[in-house]
């Protein structure tokens, strides 16, 4: 589980979980700076200075996939929500 409180991070420890793979899924609205900068790189899913990373990544026994926000999915209705 990934918290962000204001400018503070806590990110729970997922390389000691026994599974194959993991999804990461940050729920948002939209894509943004927290979902495409904050959340990867505290994660670390790219470099402090990096602007990209891969969505798909091997972590030892692990593979990992860094979904886009939930509100982007063709199925969501963010607009009918309001």
């Amino acid at each position: 589980m990934l918290n962000v409180l204001g400018s503070k991070i806590e990110v729970g420890d997922i390389d000691h979980r026994p599974v194959p793979r993991v999804f990461l899924v940050p729920i948002f609205i939209s894509e943004g700076y927290f979902s495409e900068q904050v959340i990867p790189r505290a994660l670390g899913l790219c470099g402090e200075e990096s602007g990209g990373f891969d969505r798909l990544q091997r972590h030892g026994t692990q593979t990992l996939f860094y979904c886009k926000p939930v509100g982007t999915h063709d199925g969501v209705d963010v607009e009918g929500a309001l």
